[in-house]
């Protein structure tokens, strides 16, 4: 392509507006549940008896005591073994569920959760052979509920499985989150939101944390991204292919995974007109990055939202994706 129509390009696929971050949330724990201790009520007391052959008497009744309640057991902050799962039970008391990942087993040591292959699985990976794990410093909407990091060859597995289910054509794309968030602690603060950018008219993740992180390729059978300075975001990676005038102005259908872009302030780049070939498979480290971290699907003149539909949670739950750095 010349010159010039990358110039022309960049400039389509990269201008945005400013992004108006909207907070929300009361805290709901994800899959919350009490490990109520079952009480205990006394047995009824024995009536007495007592008389003569000659002169029954009518049988005295001694008061029944009422139940003295059970305590219920309060949960150090940290992981336990609850009644089928692994449970995290944070500062405010919140019970954070692990969840089960098909395929995947999860197992608790020195204060982690770690997830391993079971014989069988579908990833292609060897029995015991590690596939990720489960971080509970993770929060949607202000609302703690945990993530998963996991390998990308589970995650890829994943997004296929999700856009089985998808219907419409126009709908079939699906963004594992691009960060690998496995030494992410309380103090990193980590959130993702849903927020309305580009002028207020596209809905686009938005995810917020403090410190640095490392941000990962989320389209899937990749093997490159183009990265290329924005106004607003900093920086911005994208398909490679979507410089080729079949793809640059609409989402061309069947390849909707691939307009996927991921905006941040990437670190180690220098803006040019060309933009900067990246060679990083699915779940390749690209760079690090300070927040905010954004995801939009879109291409020069068309866009589509960016919703919790279109974000991979753990099938059954509320618990976000990542995909680990390969």
């Amino acid at each position: 392509m010349a010159m010039e129509s990358r110039r022309r390009w960049l400039v389509g696929l990269f201008a945005v507006a400013a992004v108006v971050v909207v907070a929300a949330g009361s805290l709901v724990a994800l899959g919350a549940f009490r490990l109520d201790a079952a009480g205990k009520s006394p047995t009824a007391a024995t009536s007495l008896v007592s008389g003569s052959a000659a002169s029954p008497r009518t049988p005295a009744s001694s008061p029944t005591p009422s139940p003295i309640p059970s305590p219920t057991p309060t949960l150090s902050a940290g992981y336990t073994a609850g009644p089928s799962r692994i449970v995290y039970v944070a500062s405010d008391g919140t019970q954070l569920q692990v969840p089960e990942i098909t395929g995947l087993t999860a197992s608790l040591a020195a204060g982690k959760v770690t997830y391993a292959a079971l014989a069988g699985n579908t990833y292609k990976l060897n029995a015991g052979a590690y596939a990720g794990v489960f971080n509970p410093f993770v929060s949607v909407k202000k609302e703690q509920v945990g993530g998963v990091t996991l390998e990308p060859v589970v995650v890829s597995k994943l997004i296929a499985d999700s856009l089985v289910s998808i219907s419409a054509q126009t709908d079939k794309y699906m963004a594992a989150l691009p960060l690998d968030v496995r030494t992410v602690t309380a103090a990193t603060a980590l959130n993702i939101d849903y927020v309305k950018g580009y002028g207020g008219a596209i809905p686009i993740v938005l995810i917020s944390f403090n410190g640095e992180l490392p941000v990962t390729n989320i389209l899937p059978d990749t093997k490159q991204v183009l990265v290329a300075a924005n106004t607003f975001t900093g920086w911005i990676y994208a398909w490679p292919l979507r410089l080729d005038a079949k793809y640059v102005t609409n989402i061309y259908p069947g390849k909707e995974e691939y307009y996927l872009t991921v905006g941040g302030q990437f670190e180690g780049f220098t803006a040019s007109n060309t933009g900067t070939t990246v060679n990083a498979p699915f779940g390749g480290r690209i760079c690090d990055t300070t927040e905010p971290v954004s995801i939009t699907e879109g291409a020069g003149q068309e866009w589509r939202d960016m919703n919790p539909d279109h974000v991979l949670m753990v099938p059954g739950s509320n618990v976000p994706v990542f995909v680990a750095t390969g």
